[in-house]
């Protein structure tokens, strides 16, 4: 086994991760300047390996756990806040030759992680505790007895100024003396607990001894004080018999009287019950007579209510109809003259129309005509006239007859172009007055269908109307339905609250007779047994599952009290169930009754006992034959089996066995305590009064009116009663919702018709202002088509003249005549035309006159015709239209009121019908409600004077019974008392059988005066004394099991000094013949042993303090002898023999380094000498105890030359042995083990992170040739001071031991402090 790699990663000064390639698993060496990282390399190793590699100078400091400070010092610090939150060591082991003990791993990886907040170790990945890697790494060799397996910087140096006492204690720690010293103060311990013990227990022999003999004493007076003692108890004992006789008497009397009065009380009860019966009878009768008033009362204010309602709706419909009546006729008298007046307005219309259409427009087209032919031919006359003005002056008015014609020409042409302007003109109009005809067609069309258009939307209009009237006949229908509903349905919600209240009342009732929780348990289980899906496993309360005739209510009620309302279901499972649910929400309590367990329980119960009910417990299953079978042929007449009288359903009898299986109904209570004390049956009367088949008897008034099955039959009763009505009133709201929904729906209808009827009305009042529009459109269009044709005609006249006088032109061109005069032909034609135009210019003139004084008159016609006599011939049509409408609305609102008002008196005359049948019942009602009264107050005072009877009765009862509780209390006290007193002489019963209560008394009180002589008797004495003397024995027992005990606890701790000394020896000789071969190595010509120092000699012959190194030099030969006896053995330990410890105070070595050299002492040599002899003393402890591996700090630092060479090929060795081969890791800063290493590695620091890194020998001989020793730029953790040291010492030399040894340790105490974990 060896370390085959270390892994750092945040410790001290390794910031990054450093993976070390595999170590040799002989030698290896470790270089680098000073501060560079190496010890902190090694602190690493030794982190790892849990402080074991620790020497004893620091042991305080190791503990189990890492304070936190402690902790942060083990991370990375770099400058600034630079630092690491954790760190990690992991070194990995080849374990090829199995020395740890892990199953089949060749390569164990160990790693220990610290942190802020932790400290964990891991082996191969696995999370284990700081013990288990202990354990571990001792289990290979790494023993805590012998840490020497690290040696740090400083421990050699250590060695060095150790003392001899120093020494002689580190080999007791390697010979393993420590588990005996621990055992030993263990024994030493339990040796003194022991001693303490005895101690006490001699002690308390002693007390207990002298205790015994006052214990003597005490005895003998206890005798004599129990002879007076039996003789008080004695007596005691007849003074409580006689008192227990008397109250016995007493007892019998107080029964005999309470029996007398019982007698009376039932018979009393009786004859209350019977009244009881017609008092409720009555009550009954007279709260259904007040609740029947109650409602005749309110039915009669409502139909009074409603007589008034309707007498008032008729008087407005009289009003209504009346007033209707006037409207019409007043209507009729409008319509009548507004007819009148049409009449007159169309005769007036048509005599106007007729006047202008059969006179004045004729007249007016015949003169148009006329005017339009005249101007026709004047402007042609005047044409013609003109041309021969023009023809008489060309003449003059030309120079030639080219200026002429061109003039001509010009003139024709100007004519020519207004030729085609009218032709075109004429063209235009021709095309307008096609256009015109078109529109005149398209607005007689348009007229046509607006007439039809209008005929419709009145048509509409007045289906609308009808509509309405049917939608309101049906609206009042469903009207009057919904009050009718109303109505009924305030009776049933009035019906519905009576029944509500009543069964909050027998709730009330229910809930004081049964606690609230199990009411709340009965009202939810129904619904919890449906969510579960267990109703066909679910019965329902027992109370609802059997009937009983009244007579014997009481007796199942009192039997069953609460039982009553138990669950019967199938089975434990049904019942869980629901009881896991009811706890979860918190619904309320129910006992349950599961038949298949209970019908079970029965057969078992009857399989045991053979079909015997004698025996069977009250769960067990019973006959009535069997059980009347026991009853005494006295009493079985009087006397009946209570499950006898129930009716109920085979499948339930295992739970009506199990209540009233063992009761019996007996006819009074002698009878009952008869049954209950000879039967061994539960007995019961009709009237409640209970004995229990133990002796126990219940009992008192029952009132009949406060019965539990009574309440909760009524209860159902009331719920169906509930259910039915609501169920009607849920039926009659659905069915009034139903009515409300039709009248809302008509009424939307209504509405809809009624906007449907206004825009008919408005689409008929549009279409006919449309029409209008239209006739007046048609009109203008016809007197536009008139003024079309005459423009039409003027234009062609005017193209005839344009183009005669083209003709004429023309004709001037061609003549070539220039004379100025005209021919006579020409002269005679102007006059002729100056005389026709004259004559056409006058009859133009008149004509002119004739047609304006006509289109005057058309004029005033057609404005009397559209703007006087049709606008106020429509207007009439309109309103008569509007009044007629009315009246025929009037008309039909008179028959509806009309109806309305018969069907009031009809109503006014019904209710006034059923006013006085419901008044006349109302008061027969009252008068029997008094009678009633009157039967109910003189049986609530017959029945006040019974309770007050029955009261004073049960008082009796109660006093009687207070009495005999008390007798009987006095009697069980008695009997405690005298069950008390406990055995008796065999003569006290005859002994005071005669004597009286006065006498005994006496007697009693002599005996107590003789006990007064008796001071503080201790009645326990005779005990105490058995007692103490069982324990006396028994410590003394222990006395000499202790004293046993003590003297092997002695012989253990001789036997452990013993084999410490042993082991002293053995490891002394062990070491010291190790010591001289490996100094032997070291120092070839010299030679060294180890010498073991006797102890001082005090004065009183006890070994002394210690001799250290000033033991003067006369005493070596004894010291050498005693060493040579040591190590031969010559003087072994023994029983009778001082101790090793006692007899040696320490171990020196003694060494000479040269042939023929004085041995010498640790004082007397040179540092390096020193040096040479702690390393021999350190390899020689290491051969004792070899470890897989080795780490050497710098141990040949100190070293001279030669022996550096020496250490060197003395580690080679320890490498190269075949039969136990070592691993040795060592730094150092000499060349000498840096040649006999396999391997070197270098470690070397930049900005304060430290690496390691492989190097060959040559690499690391030129790095400490080059001076490798000298400071790094940066250092790592304060190493600068021990370089300066180091310095010093050199430079000093080894002449001044003691200077050399102070700086060592010095030295030594500040590595511990930067190194050390």
């Amino acid at each position: 086994m060896h370390i085959k790699q270390v892994i750092i990663e945040g410790f001290k000064s390794y910031k990054d991760q450093i993976i070390t390639e595999p170590f040799s698993p002989k030698f290896n060496v470790v270089v680098g300047a000073n501060g560079s990282g190496k010890s902190n390399f090694f602190a690493a190793i030794r982190f790892v390996l849990t402080d074991l590699g620790k020497d004893s100078d620091n042991a305080s400091n190791t503990s189990n756990t890492l304070r936190a400070e402690d902790r942060q010092a083990l991370m990375y610090e770099g400058p600034g806040a630079r630092g690491v939150l954790s760190a990690y060591v992991e070194v990995v082991f080849d374990n090829t030759d199995g020395r740890l003990p892990i199953d089949g791993k060749d390569e164990v990886r160990l790693r220990r992680t610290v942190g802020l907040h932790k400290d964990e170790f891991y082996v191969n990945g696995r999370h284990v505790t700081k013990t288990e890697v202990s354990n571990l790494l001792e289990s290979a060799g790494f023993s805590r007895s012998n840490p020497y397996y690290v040696v740090q910087q400083g421990k050699i140096t250590r060695l060095t100024v150790m003392k001899d006492s120093q020494r002689l204690h580190l080999l007791k720690e390697i010979g393993g003396t420590n588990t005996y010293e621990e055992r030993r103060k263990e024994s030493v311990k339990i040796l003194a607990e022991a001693e303490r013990k005895l101690n006490q227990t001699k002690e308390t022999i002693e007390d207990i001894r002298a205790k015994l003999t006052e214990l003597e004493e005490e005895k003998a007076e206890l005798l004599k004080w129990q002879k007076v003692e039996k003789s008080k108890r004695s007596i005691e004992y007849a003074i409580f018999d006689h008192d227990y006789q008397d109250v016995r008497k007493k007892i019998e009397d107080v029964d005999a009287k309470r029996a007398k009065v019982l007698h009376q009380s039932n018979t009393l009860e009786s004859s209350m019950h019977d009244a009881q019966d017609s008092y409720s009878h009555l009550e009954e009768e007279l709260q259904a007579l007040e609740e029947e008033l109650a409602v005749s009362t309110e039915r009669l204010a409502k139909l009074d209510a409603e007589r008034s309602a309707a007498l008032q709706e008729l008087a407005s419909a009289d009003a209504d109809v009346a007033e209707l009546e006037e409207e019409l006729e007043a209507e009729k008298q409008s319509a009548g003259s507004m007819r009148a007046e049409i009449d007159s307005l169309t005769a007036e219309i048509t005599k106007s129309q007729g006047e202008l259409d059969g006179t004045v427009a004729p007249k007016l087209e015949e003169m148009s005509g006329r005017v339009a032919a005249l101007t026709s031919e004047r402007a042609s006359l005047e044409r013609k006239l003109q041309h021969l003005y023009q023809k008489q002056g060309k003449s003059k008015a030309f120079k030639s007859i080219e200026e002429r014609d061109a003039w001509l020409t010009s003139e024709i042409d100007t004519m020519r172009k207004t030729e085609t302007a009218v032709k075109s003109n004429t063209e235009k109009l021709t095309a307008e007055v096609a256009a015109s005809d078109k529109n005149l067609a398209e607005l007689g069309e348009r007229i046509t269908k607006t007439e039809a258009s209008v005929d419709a939307a009145q048509e509409k209009e007045a289906e609308h109307k009808a509509a309405i009237g049917k939608a309101k006949a049906a609206r009042d229908d469903a009207m009057n339905r919904r009050k009718e509903l109303w109505k009924a349905d305030n009776e049933d919600a009035k019906k519905v609250a009576s029944v509500k209240n009543e069964v909050l009342k027998k709730q009330k009732t229910m809930d004081q007779a049964v606690p609230r929780d199990i009411q709340m348990g009965l009202r939810n289980v129904k619904d919890i047994v449906a969510e579960l899906g267990l109703t066909d496993k679910y019965h329902g309360p027992l109370i609802e599952l059997f009937e009983c005739t009244e007579v014997y209510q009481t007796a199942v009620e009192v039997t069953a009290g609460n039982q009553l309302f138990f669950v019967v279901v199938d089975n434990v499972d049904v019942a869980s169930k629901i009881i896991q649910r009811l706890n979860r929400d918190k619904k309320g309590r129910i006992s349950f009754l599961p038949l298949q367990q209970m019908r079970a329980r029965q057969q078992l119960q009857s399989a045991r006992t053979g079909g015997n009910d004698d025996d069977d417990d009250d769960g067990g299953a019973v006959s009535v034959d069997g059980i009347m079978a026991r009853i005494p042929e006295q009493h079985k007449k009087d006397v009946v089996a209570l499950i006898s009288k129930l009716k109920y359903n085979r499948q339930y009898e295992p739970a009506l066995n199990h209540i009233f299986g063992k009761t019996m109904v007996c006819r009074n209570l002698d009878v009952a305590s008869v049954v209950a004390k000879e039967c061994k049956l539960n007995a019961i009367t009709l009237s409640g009064d209970q004995v229990h088949k133990k002796g126990a008897f219940t009992g008192g008034f029952h009132d009949a009116r406060r019965s539990k099955m009574a309440s909760y039959a009524s209860l159902l009763k009331l719920q169906k009663e509930r259910a039915v009505v609501s169920a009607a009133q849920e039926s009659r709201k659905a069915e009034l919702l139903k009515v409300d929904q039709e009248v809302s729906k008509l009424l939307g209808d209504m509405d809809k018709t009624t906007a449907e009827m206004k825009h008919a009305r408005g689409s008929a009042a549009a279409l006919g202002q449309e029409l209008s529009s239209l006739k007046k459109s048609l009109q203008d269009a016809k007197k536009s088509r008139a003024a079309l044709d005459a423009d039409l005609a003027a234009a062609k006249s005017e193209l005839a003249d344009i183009e005669q006088s083209i003709a004429h032109l023309t004709s001037d061109l061609n003549d070539k005549d220039m004379s100025s005069t005209l021919s006579k032909e020409d002269t005679a034609q102007m006059i002729a035309l100056q005389t026709e135009l004259e004559g056409a210019e006058s009859n133009l003139a008149k004509l002119l006159t004739e047609q304006t004084t006509l289109e005057k008159s058309q004029a005033e016609l057609d404005l009397r015709l559209s703007q006087n006599l049709r606008k106020r011939h429509m207007e009439l049509e309109a309103r008569l239209s509007e009044t007629e409408k009315a009246s025929k609305v009037a008309a039909e609102t008179l028959t509806s009121r009309t109806e309305a008002k018969e069907r009031g008196r009809t109503t006014v005359d019904s209710l006034q019908s059923q006013y006085d049948e419901l008044a006349k019942g109302v008061s027969e009602q009252k008068d029997r409600e008094a009678k009633l009264r009157a039967e109910y107050e003189e049986a609530r005072a017959g029945e006040q004077g019974r309770a007050a009877s029955m009261e004073e009765s049960r008082r009796q009862l109660e006093s009687y019974q207070t009495k005999k509780a008390m007798y009987v209390a006095r009697r069980d006290e008695l009997s405690k008392k005298i069950r008390e007193i406990g055995s008796l002489p065999s003569d006290a019963f005859e002994k005071y059988r005669g004597k009286s209560v006065k006498e005994l008394h006496k007697l009693l009180k002599e005996v107590l005066d003789q006990q007064v002589g008796f001071n503080k008797v201790n009645q326990k004495a005779l005990d105490q004394y058995i007692n103490f003397t069982e324990q006396l024995e028994d410590l003394t027992k222990r006395q000499a099991e202790i004293e046993a005990g003590n003297k092997k606890i002695q012989e253990l701790i001789t036997t452990l000094d013993q084999k410490k000394d042993e082991a002293i020896e053995r490891t002394f000789k062990q070491v010291s013949r190790n010591f001289r071969e490996v100094f032997k190595e070291l120092v070839p010509d010299g030679e060294g042993h180890l010498v073991m120092v006797k102890a001082k000699k005090s004065k009183d012959g006890a070994g002394g303090g210690d001799d250290d190194d000033d033991d003067d030099d006369d005493e070596d030969d004894e010291n050498r002898s005693a060493a040579a006896n040591a190590a031969t053995g010559a003087a072994g330990p023994s029983s009778s023999a001082p101790s090793f410890e006692s007899r040696y105070s320490g171990v020196k070595p003694q060494v000479a380094f040269g042939p023929g050299h004085v041995a010498k002492q640790m004082k007397q040599l040179s540092g390096g000498q020193k040096t040479v002899v702690a390393l021999a003393l350190v390899l020689a402890i290491q051969k004792c105890d070899p470890a897989p591996f080795y780490l050497f700090d710098e141990i040949d630092a100190a070293l001279d030359v030669q022996y550096r060479a020496t250490v060197a090929a003395t580690l080679r060795r320890r490498c190269d042995d075949a039969s136990a081969p070592s691993q040795f890791i060592a730094t150092t800063f000499h060349p000498e083990l840096v040649k006999r290493a396999d391997r070197a590695y270098g470690v070397s620091q930049r900005n304060r992170v430290s690496r390691v890194a492989r190097v060959t020998g040559a690499e690391a001989l030129a790095f400490l040739d080059a001076g490798g020793a000298a400071d790094d730029d940066d250092d790592a953790g304060g190493n600068d001071h021990n370089n300066e040291k180091k310095t010093k010492r050199k430079r000093r030399g080894d002449d001044d031991e003691e200077a050399v040894a102070e700086e060592e340790e010095e030295n030594s105490d500040e590595d511990d402090d930067d190194m050390d974990v």
